[in-house]
Order: C-alpha cells, then structure tokens, then sequence
C-alpha cells in the first residue's frame, strides 16, 4: 500500500482509555481530502493527464493526427513522471495510486475508440486475440476482488514497459499504419503483466501495490 506523506491528525477524547482521573488524548488519523491530496505535485501531473484527455478526443473526432499524437505521447509522459516523482519526491499515496490508475483506464478504454475511428482494420484483423485478452484481464480483475475484495492498482515492471510499448504502438500506428511486429511485442508484453498478476494474486493473501514484479 503507499504511504500517505501528508499526515492529518486530530485528538480526540477517548471516554475508554483513562489514565488515572484525566482521558488521553488519543491522535486519530484521517483521510486527506481530494484538494489536500491534489496539493502533491505527482497527483497534480496525473490530473494534467486527466485534463488531455479534452484535447485528445477533439482532435480525434476531427481527424487532427498530428496534433492528436503530440497530446498521446505528452500524456505518456505524464504517465511515467508522475510514478517517478511520487517515488523520488516520497510522496507516494493511496490516493495518488488509484488516481493513477483511474485516469490510465479511462485512457486505455478511450484507445478502443480511438482505435475504431483510425485502425478499424486492426479490430478487423485481431478480433479473436482481442477478445482473448479481454479475458485473460477479466480473469485477473475477478481474482483480485474475489480475494481482496477490491481491484488493486499494481505497478509491476513488466506493466510499465507495457505502457510504454503501447504508447509508441498506437502513436505510430495513428501516423503510418499499424505494425505486426510491433503489435506482437505488446501482446506478448501485456500478456506476461496479466499472467505475473493472476500469479501475484494467487500467492499472497495480503497485497502490497508498491509490488514490482512476482519475485517481490
């Protein structure tokens, strides 16, 4: 789990834990509020990212490739500084965490769109391997809440390269036309994050999500 950086603590009079004739005050911890929480500098890069999404979709709907490409990447970018700087900066946190992983769904279902307005062919073309990976991700997400009642938001580094594949993959594809190749490494990518995750969540009964990899 990540550790929340900015601590906001009250006192409040415990009637139950005396000490002699006076209460203690006994600190206790609550949640930062959205705004406290976008006060941190790599939630404030993941909501710019949330923010491109405006910008992506324009110039999607009204063919801008060029212009659709350079806000694509610019929130790739986003995507990776705002871990860095949560790790670099110590300010890691529940929040910032599923933030992240948020607005990176949002990102991901509007590629299917994306993807159904410029490379139609693709869908065409890899109907059944899509399919297939939509399972495999099922899969994985109906573990994760079956065993911790919730969907965890991991961070392994076999996904991050994946991210970054796809990225490159769908920027390229949008300009020149989708490769095998490249789409071939990404589905072998993705396909060993979701086996390493299903994995994962079948060995540990208790989650970290500052997890990298199934060996840690």
């Amino acid at each position: 789990m990540k550790k929340a950086t900015i601590p906001f603590m009250k006192s409040t009079r415990n009637p139950k834990k005396r000490s002699g004739r006076k209460n203690k005050l006994v600190p206790k911890r609550t949640s930062p509020t959205v705004l406290q929480a976008l006060e941190l500098i790599p939630n404030q890069i993941t909501f710019l990212r949330l923010l491109l999404l405006f910008p992506l979709w324009y110039t999607a709907l009204f063919n801008y490739r060029t212009s659709f490409v350079f806000f694509f990447l610019l929130a790739g970018a986003t995507d990776i500084l705002d871990g860095y700087l949560a790790r670099k900066l110590n300010q890691v946190t529940h929040f910032g965490a599923a933030f992240d992983s948020l607005v990176d769904n949002l990102i991901g279902l509007s590629m299917v769109f994306w993807a159904y307005l410029w490379l139609p062919e693709l869908i065409q073309d890899h109907l059944v391997l899509i399919i297939w990976i939509f399972i495999l991700l099922a899969v994985n997400l109906s573990l994760q809440l079956w065993t911790y009642h919730r969907f965890l938001p991991l961070h392994l580094y076999s996904g991050k390269l994946e991210l970054i594949l796809i990225y490159l993959f769908f920027a390229h594809a949008v300009l020149y036309g989708y490769s095998n190749l490249f789409l071939s490494i990404c589905v072998i990518v993705g396909v060993v994050t979701l086996i390493e995750e299903i994995i994962i969540t079948l060995q540990r009964r208790t989650m970290h999500e500052g997890t990298k990899t199934v060996f840690h």
